[in-house]
């Protein structure tokens, strides 16, 4: 932009309000003292439980990118129960309207497990896979078997990266939400579509039973495109 113009001074601003810009995504909207509070906390927490793992990742101006933290129960339930592990970045509801990343697993009750959290500037490959090694650091070096995920090609670009033997799946919950979107004129053509669909999603116990589901469901889809056709 600078070049284009001939100088920062005839934009109308300086270099260092342009790469403060720029910065907002590259670091996280805290206001002042939030960083030093954060830190302190961690600090505390850790000098209560020395199982208290947290990690900050920082730009070469010392801005805080992103922030991991775990206590030491998160990383016992791992050992127990992170046979599949759900990682989503969608509750992005706080005042600072930062991705908040948690962790979660699943004990014998059907009860969630927070195996660690963590505060991202952005949804980048490079922020996912820095937060992938460092919680693998925190589970000590152990990956996950399966993990499941929303659809983010940053995210499969870094759990392929940093766990390429775990097997990634996609959330069933965002998945089905796309099917107004997708398979509305499918829907709306046939009432009995969603029946079917049911049946391949929900009771499906193998293989070899998904396939015949699937078999029965697509002569809808395909009529149905056809009229729209």
């Amino acid at each position: 932009m600078a070049k284009q113009h001939g100088g920062y001074e005839k934009v109308g601003c300086l270099e260092k309000d342009v790469r403060n810009y720029l910065d907002k995504d590259r670091c996280l909207n805290l206001e002042s003292g939030d960083a030093n509070a954060m830190l302190e906390y961690f600090m505390r927490m850790q000098e209560e439980n020395s199982r208290f793992f947290y990690a900050f990742d920082l730009d070469d101006d010392g801005h805080v990118k992103n922030v991991f933290w775990v206590d030491g129960k998160g990383r016992d339930d791992y050992k127990v129960f992170g046979d599949v592990i759900s990682f989503d970045t969608t509750y992005i509801t706080n005042k600072y309207k930062i991705p908040f990343a948690p962790f979660i697993g699943v004990n014998n009750h059907f009860q969630s497990r927070l195996i660690g959290c963590a505060l991202l500037a952005n949804e980048t490959s490079e922020s996912f896979e820095w937060l992938m090694k460092t919680w693998l650091k925190a589970i000590c070096g152990k990956p996950p078997n399966p993990m499941i995920t929303y659809q983010d090609r940053a995210m499969k670009v870094a759990i392929e990266e940093v766990f390429p033997n775990t097997r990634h799946r996609f959330c069933l919950w965002h998945i089905l939400r796309k099917v107004p979107e997708k398979l509305g004129h499918v829907i709306r053509n046939n009432e009995d579509f969603m029946g079917y669909f049911d049946a391949c999603i929900y009771k499906s116990l193998s293989i070899q039973q998904f396939e015949v589901n699937w078999a029965e469901m697509i002569p809808f889809s395909l009529a149905c495109q056809q009229l729209k056709d």
